[in-house]
């Protein structure tokens, strides 16, 4: 595009979304991306992008509300100073990358008006990024797919606007002893992933998950043997009732007709 390109990109000063999703770019378009100062909302999922966070090739574009870099080789720290230059940016998509140590993250950590991040599918190791949790505004968070170890922190608690949340497919310690898992919204504005093929390593003996937005039976569920209680009432599920979920449930019945129960 040369220096030509650059200046009438610059002359478009109400464009305020980029979609080149899904092409051959390299980081090479970000001097060019760079003189869109008015955009709000950038996609370049799916391109041949490498390198660290290019925090310092976007610092001009601080009206930037969402960024989505997915499916591209970034790897390496998001730096914490010059990550202060995208203020506004409140969603960002990193998953399907290259990213391997939870401390790269820290300068996502300053990102105080995050709202969605999505980290999934990364090589993430060691602690959950303790970091995170002091993203108050944070509503959705997506940690799957990486190979995070120790324990889930019960600062997330502490995350009164977070409304979707996935850590399936790690490593995590603390939840192998799980054995009763109720969630649940009265707003009903919770959501809970239903389709992933997780294979988790507690074993439930009661599940409860009302108003979670549902529209299958959760996969995972197949996995859980000691079933001795099942609650999806309020949500959206529709569909065949899964074959395999019908073998638990008969189960289920089977147990409670022998102590005198039925199943309701």
């Amino acid at each position: 595009m040369g220096s030509q390109g650059y200046k009438s990109l610059r002359r478009l000063r109400n464009l305020e979304i980029v979609d080149l999703s899904e092409n051959a770019f390299t980081n090479s378009i970000f001097p060019f991306l760079s003189a869109a100062t008015s955009l709000k909302s950038l996609f370049l999922g799916n391109n041949r992008m490498v390198g660290s966070f290019p925090v310092d090739e976007l610092k001009y574009l601080t009206n930037l509300e969402l960024l989505d870099l997915r499916i591209n080789r970034f790897n390496g720290s998001t730096p914490v100073q010059e990550v202060s230059a995208l203020r506004k940016l409140n969603a960002l998509d990193l998953s399907d990358n290259e990213f391997s140590s939870s401390t790269e993250l820290q300068g996502i950590c300053k990102m105080k008006n995050m709202q969605e991040l999505d980290l999934s599918g990364n090589k993430l190791v060691g602690q959950f990024p303790l970091c995170l949790t002091s993203l108050s505004e944070l509503r959705v968070l997506d940690l799957s797919s990486n190979q995070m170890t120790g324990n889930v922190p019960s600062a997330l608690g502490n995350l009164q606007s977070l409304k979707y949340l996935s850590l399936v497919d790690n490593n995590f310690d603390n939840l192998s002893k799980l054995r009763v898992l109720i969630l649940g919204s009265k707003s009903k504005s919770f959501q809970v992933e239903s389709k992933s093929f997780w294979k988790p390593k507690f074993r439930l003996s009661h599940i409860a998950l009302p108003s979670c937005n549902l529209e299958k039976v959760p996969h995972f569920l197949q996995y859980q043997k000691d079933l001795s209680h099942i609650d999806l009432s309020d949500n959206k599920i529709s569909g065949i009732f899964p074959h395999w979920l019908l073998l638990i449930t008969s189960i289920i019945f089977f147990r409670r007709t022998l102590d005198g129960y039925f199943l309701i």
